[in-house]
């Protein structure tokens, strides 16, 4: 059992961190935040995910109950719209750090598309064990950033 949890950990942050670098470093050149003032969030990001993860961090930090809330519409019940989209263990980012909603979404991207590649990291040591270390974290790096990850980066669920 330890051992093959040292073999996934292995496989699991060098694919997370390398995948990581690459975004901090897009983000770098292109002037995203956290290195930047530019920001990913659009569209529906900007119109659901952000004021869902402010009014999140809103309900929290004052007391009030999440399963009614009357900060909108007259108020509604706040738990599914909490297990549908705010559920991702990334949006409890939104409560302790201080940082605008819209910078803290940038951030849970880079952090999403970086475990999307430790998991599959993870999930080819197990499947193919015989692959050569190069090769699985190339192949994880490549899940990380593909097509799918970056084209749906907008659904944080």
């Amino acid at each position: 059992m330890k051992r093959s949890f040292v073999r996934d950990f292995r496989a699991f942050l060098p694919a997370c961190l390398i995948t990581f670098l690459l975004f901090l470093l897009c983000s770098r050149v292109y002037g995203i935040f956290p290195c930047g003032s530019q920001s990913i969030v659009w569209c529906d990001m900007e119109q659901q995910a952000v004021p869902l993860l402010q009014q999140f961090r809103m309900l929290v930090r004052s007391g009030e109950s999440i399963s009614y809330s009357l900060l909108n519409a007259g108020g509604m019940e706040f738990y599914g719209i909490f297990f549908f989209f705010l559920s991702n263990p990334l949006s409890l980012l939104a409560l302790v750090c201080d940082v605008p909603a819209d910078l803290l979404v940038n951030l849970m991207v880079f952090l999403k598309l970086a475990l999307a590649s430790g998991t599959a990291a993870i999930w080819l040591r197990r499947r193919v064990p015989e692959l050569e270390f190069p090769m699985l974290s190339l192949l994880a790096v490549m899940y990380g950033c593909s097509g799918y990850g970056l084209f749906y980066y907008q659904n944080l669920m």
